[in-house]
């Protein structure tokens, strides 16, 4: 079974037309709200930049601690935690192996972290990085 280029055309053409009308009507729709004294929430705005600040802090942590890419938020926030936990910690991805692990620096050398401490590290690193990106955010 064949299907004619016309009929496949007709069809694309209808369907922008609808797409292009929705969009016009929508823009219709928001004007009107905004004229009838609706305005965006506070809430809505505040919502996306606490998603905006998880996603900033996600990729600090996931890409540049864990690397040791050299950047000054990240330096700021390693001196941070070392302030609020007390010790300097040293996060690594071992060749070969999925999980994070994290050291914690001694004078006798990194002594490797059990989960229960990795974990509150790892919580109160989450804390200051959100924290430090709200800082900064606009």
């Amino acid at each position: 079974m064949t299907t004619n280029p016309l009929h496949v055309r007709t069809m694309l053409q209808t369907y922008g037309k609808q797409l292009m009308h929705t969009r016009r009507l929508n823009k219709l729709m928001r004007g009107m709200r905004l004229a009838q004294g609706e305005a965006i929430s506070p809430l809505d705005r505040e919502i996306k930049r606490q998603q905006m600040i998880e996603r900033v802090a996600r990729e600090i942590l996931d890409n540049l601690l864990v690397t040791g890419a050299e950047n000054p938020i990240v330096d700021e926030i390693r001196v941070e935690l070392q302030l609020a936990l007390g010790a300097e910690f040293i996060f690594e991805h071992p060749f070969m192996e999925q999980d994070l692990q994290i050291f914690r620096s001694t004078s006798s050398g990194p002594v490797r972290l059990e989960s229960g401490e990795a974990n509150r590290v790892l919580s109160k690193l989450w804390d200051i990085t959100l924290a430090k990106i709200d800082r900064t955010m606009l």
